[in-house]
């Protein structure tokens, strides 16, 4: 499972065919069955936990998986997205019942997404280290780069003010 085809037959083996409700859990679409819960009260973050220790494991792992970080972190944004509907529904009658959307696999099979330190048969038992868990900080703080950008040009007005100023006590 450690090629972007077995990662692929995992997710719809066991997340998938077993039924995980993603939209009850992902929030991605009004709840398609009402129940005595609310959507809120069974929404969980439990996929995005599992490709979070995929993503780490692959960090731990450099050369032992095929798909890169940007792959899971690709997965993750079509798992919100709503334009494939693989991911979408509570179960497979939900799915299709829904109108056709594009797969999601093809998707991410671009060559972007190929890990190129990929060893096959390099690694046959992973020894995790708890200790070098790190936060997957590309995929949590995407979009900082943003900010920081938009911070930047008032951070220089005011160092352009301060220098001015401090120009003019001098005289």
């Amino acid at each position: 499972f450690r090629t972007r085809r077995g990662f692929e037959t995992l997710v719809a083996k066991e997340w998938l065919s077993f039924g995980h409700q993603f939209a009850k859990r992902c929030g991605t679409i009004a709840p398609l069955e009402r129940g005595a819960q609310s959507s809120e009260e069974q929404s969980s973050p439990v996929f995005l936990q599992y490709v979070d220790c995929v993503h780490q494991l692959c960090e731990q792992f450099p050369s032992a998986f095929e798909f890169n970080s940007l792959y899971l972190a690709e997965l993750l944004h079509h798992l919100t997205s709503c334009l494939h509907g693989t991911l979408l529904g509570n179960c497979e009658r939900q799915r299709a019942d829904l109108p056709p959307t594009l797969p999601l696999w093809p998707a991410l099979s671009e060559p972007r997404f190929v890990n190129q330190s990929y060893a096959p048969g390099a690694h046959t038992t992973l020894h995790i280290d708890p200790g070098a868990v790190r936060p997957w900080t590309a995929y949590y703080c995407r979009g900082a780069e943003r900010i920081k950008m938009e911070q930047l040009p008032l951070l220089e007005t005011r160092c352009s003010q301060l220098a001015d100023e401090t120009e003019r006590l001098r005289r």
